[in-house]
């Protein structure tokens, strides 16, 4: 009798015959209505998996997706965003902002009813002592302010109004507002 090699394509669909005739006997195995299990099937609770708990959360100096999770719940900036949608910003501290014609300017109209825990209100200067405060500790995330500022860009315009004055142009200013590093005020 005379032995046939088989050729690699005849090779494959017995491999993947094998592979299947595996695992289709876990097909239709799951009949019942699993088990509710509190928190992950109730549409009313939201589960988030995060990989870890942060070491501290001082927003000035903490710089990873740990601490940025908690941190985004516990503190407010400046703008956020409320979608996915990274093109529009929306308002969160400051109800309304202007930018100059050349783009170096940026004056922030903060709420007036806006209080910290404490119930002290938030005001213009406690948005130039967060972002000086980032930048004269000059930890991990102060990068991204020291790219187009510096201790004199901040300027308080009165107890409600704080204007930003640039160092140099960027594009990147208003969104990187949303990063929990800008102004997360204490």
């Amino acid at each position: 009798m005379k032995k046939k090699k088989l050729t690699r394509l005849e090779a494959s669909i017995i491999a993947c015959a094998a592979i299947l005739s595996v695992f289709s006997g876990c097909i239709g195995q799951a009949e019942e209505e699993p088990e509710e299990v509190p928190g992950i099937t109730d549409p009313d609770t939201l589960n988030i998996l995060a990989y870890g708990e942060p070491d501290q959360l001082d927003p000035a100096t903490y710089y990873d997706a740990r601490g940025s999770l908690v941190i985004h719940n516990l503190y407010d900036r400046l703008v956020g965003y409320d979608s996915p949608d990274t093109k529009v910003i929306n308002p969160r501290l400051a109800e309304r902002w202007e930018i100059s014609s050349d783009g170096m300017e940026y004056t922030f109209y903060l709420r007036e009813d806006a209080t910290f825990h404490d119930g002290s209100p938030v005001t213009a200067h406690a948005v130039k002592y967060s972002f000086d405060r980032v930048l004269l500790m000059n930890q991990s995330p102060s990068w991204m302010m020291a790219r187009c500022m510096d201790l004199n860009s901040t300027q308080v315009i009165d107890e409600y109004i704080v204007k930003i004055t640039l160092t140099k142009p960027y594009a990147a200013f208003l969104p990187i507002l949303c990063y929990t590093v800008w102004v997360s005020l204490f």
